[in-house]
């Protein structure tokens, strides 16, 4: 599914957040993901293709957690904008030319 201004950004709510990778050759980032509204098991990867920003926040204000809160979802002129917010307060901010979640296995 290609992320957009009119995607049901609600099924990211209470996903456990997994490993994040970022290519740096290919400015992609690949962050795995575990979401209750997919079938095998939940397992998906949220990339985003052509990054030109990644912001991590890793403070815990309030306290330890892995699971997100809420996804925004922003288009740009040119570019698209995803922000998560997890469960402790951490958010992280992504730029990239395109967002796409996938299952995985």
């Amino acid at each position: 599914m290609i992320l957009s201004n009119n995607t049901n950004l609600s099924i990211f709510h209470d996903a456990k957040i997994g490993i994040i990778e970022y290519d740096y050759i290919n400015k992609s980032i690949y962050i795995r993901l575990t979401l209750d509204c997919l079938s095998n098991k939940g397992k998906a990867v949220l990339t985003g293709q052509n990054l030109s920003l990644m912001y991590f926040q890793s403070l815990e204000p309030w306290g330890p957690g892995i699971y997100i809160n809420k996804v925004d979802f922003e288009k740009k002129q040119v570019n698209q904008e995803i922000t998560i917010l997890l469960n402790s307060g951490d958010t992280f901010k992504i730029t990239a030319e395109s967002f796409e979640l996938k299952q995985s296995q």
